[in-house]
């Protein structure tokens, strides 16, 4: 089976406030972790969360087509997001609780 790696981090220097600046990035290794392509972005008046969230949407869209991905993050915000939250929001139609 075909699987590929994905390593996300973002970073928001002053998170939350007016004028941060930040970036994220994911890196997309194949089965074998030979890197194939890395993705960097650059944003404005953001916070560390959503900067992380942005880095695995990269990643994730690096592909075309359905694939095999493993999402590597060191922050408990997406691994609680990919591998607990998300059950309930599609349970939920991908709707808010209430």
């Amino acid at each position: 089976m075909n699987f590929y790696n994905v390593y996300i981090k973002g970073y928001c220097h002053d998170s939350g406030k007016k004028n941060s600046t930040g970036a994220c990035s994911a890196v997309i290794l194949d089965s074998k972790n030979k890197i194939l392509d890395s993705i960097v972005q650059k944003h404005y008046s953001s916070t560390k969360n959503r900067l992380e969230v942005m880095a695995a949407i990269a990643g994730l869209e690096y592909f075309n087509s359905p694939q095999n991905i493993i999402i590597y993050s060191d922050l408990e915000y997406i691994v609680n997001m990919i591998n607990i939250w998300i059950k309930g929001w599609k349970k939920r139609g991908w709707t808010k609780r209430g």
